[in-house]
């Protein structure tokens, strides 16, 4: 930041040059300290305004994270859930499916059945004129081949629905390993998120302390150029000083004139130094 200051160059060099400066040392000394008193240095208040911008922005990133993976993590339940209701949607309809053929099955048997027992009863009535004999051998064989049948029919009806529930169950457990596997997928995708936005989080806080160590010692090294600056404008001005007082020492004759002006050069003098370090 820029310190502003007021500062009197002309009456800075006067007094300087009344104290027995040249000219154009007092206007040197005079345009190292105007340099001195504008240049731009960073201070504690720049220090904390940038770790606050950086903490807001970072807590912005962190907030819009959170949000994403919420979103994310919502939309895959969303996801989850539709696809086990179409999936409870395609059973119950391979259930109706499967029954209604089964119910089918059954009727066909059924209508075969009473065909065969009406066809049989009329052959059955055809031969009993004949011989009643050979008509009561002929109703028990044809009732033994009709319980025949009929078990035959029983036991394929009863393999056949067997089979289908067992291939419904084998489709439900099918649906429910794929329902696992999805969620388990979905649930590694959310944790391998997760760990993405901690090691960025990692990376964006290195980045920072990188950033304030890097503020720290540009701050460290201006301080240090300052100092040097400082002790040789402070050399600078002893030397001066002592230079004064040798002049004063060979000038004993003209001492009452000096002493006056010289004691407000050196008030001028020591206001300027003392405003060099405020």
């Amino acid at each position: 930041m820029t310190i502003a200051a007021a500062f009197d160059t002309h009456r800075f060099i006067q007094n300087l040059i009344k104290s027995g400066f040249t000219l154009d040392q007092a206007e040197t000394l005079a345009y190292e300290q105007v340099n001195l008193l504008n240049s731009n240095l960073a201070t504690s208040q720049d220090i904390e305004a940038l770790r606050l911008a950086t903490s807001q922005d970072f807590a912005a990133h962190r907030v819009a994270n959170s949000q994403d993976l919420e979103a994310h993590r919502l939309s895959l339940e969303s996801k989850l859930e539709e696809h086990r209701r179409a999936n409870a949607h395609d059973l119950e309809t391979l259930r109706l499916s499967l029954e209604a053929k089964l119910e089918e099955h059954r009727s066909a048997n059924a209508h075969d059945l009473e065909a065969l027992r009406l066809s049989l009863e009329a052959k059955l009535e055809e031969h009993r004129s004949a011989n009643a004999h050979d008509l009561e051998a002929l109703r028990l064989s044809l009732e033994a081949k009709l319980e025949e049948h009929r078990s035959a029919n029983a036991h394929d009806l009863e393999a056949l629905h067997l089979s289908l529930e067992a291939k419904i169950e084998e489709h439900r457990s099918a649906n429910a390993h794929d329902l696992e596997t999805l969620r388990l997928s979905l649930e590694a995708k959310i944790e391998e998120q997760g760990r993405a936005f901690d090691a960025k989080l990692t990376e964006q806080s290195h980045a920072l302390e990188t950033l304030r160590l890097a503020h720290d010692a540009k701050l460290e090294e201006q301080s240090r150029a300052f100092d040097a600056k400082l002790a040789e404008q402070s050399h600078s001005i002893n030397a001066l000083q002592l230079s004064l007082e040798a002049k004063l020492q060979s000038a004993k004759y003209d001492i009452i004139k000096w002493i006056y002006p010289g004691f407000v050069a050196m008030g001028g003098l020591i206001i300027a130094v003392l405003k060099i370090f405020d």
